[in-house]
């Protein structure tokens, strides 16, 4: 589960976001399939992130790759410069082998432009996919895991 991976490095996490700033405060709330991570420091940057596991349901159109790939970006929102520390995020992404990131196709059209921009740094915008459950959702893709 992806979830966990990420969550299992929490330590490394928080000590790639406090090279960013070392006066943030990370807080994580884990609950069955989903992670929460909100970051402060002390001149009022934040983030805040929502994650979730990725399901693949029997009707789904398949992708090409393992579920154990992908991991959902539920919700991104930065205040003041908090997109400062998306590249952390991103990172842990790719030394947990998720190369594939899904975010629901209506937040990535309300997400703050900076953030979008900072993902596509490192994560790649391909397609649209239309999930068995009627969601459909951005991909992007790890340029570090692209052949």
């Amino acid at each position: 589960m992806n979830i966990q991976r990420v969550y299992k490095s929490k330590e490394d996490f928080t000590n790639k976001v406090k090279s960013v700033d070392p006066t943030s405060l990370i807080s994580y709330n884990l609950q069955n399939m989903s992670l929460e991570i909100t970051i402060i420091s002390s001149s009022q940057n934040q983030l805040f992130i929502k994650l979730s596991e990725f399901v693949n349901y029997d009707d789904s159109p398949q992708l090409l790759a393992h579920d154990s790939f992908f991991i959902i970006l539920n919700e991104i929102k930065a205040i003041n410069s908090g997109e400062k520390f998306i590249r952390p995020l991103l990172k842990l992404f790719n030394e947990n082998l998720i190369a594939i990131v899904l975010m629901p196709e209506e937040h990535y059209y309300t997400t703050d432009r900076n953030l979008i921009d900072e993902i596509e740094k490192d994560f790649y915008w391909d397609d649209i996919y239309e999930s068995g459950n009627s969601k459909t959702y951005v991909i992007f893709h790890s340029a570090e895991y692209l052949v």
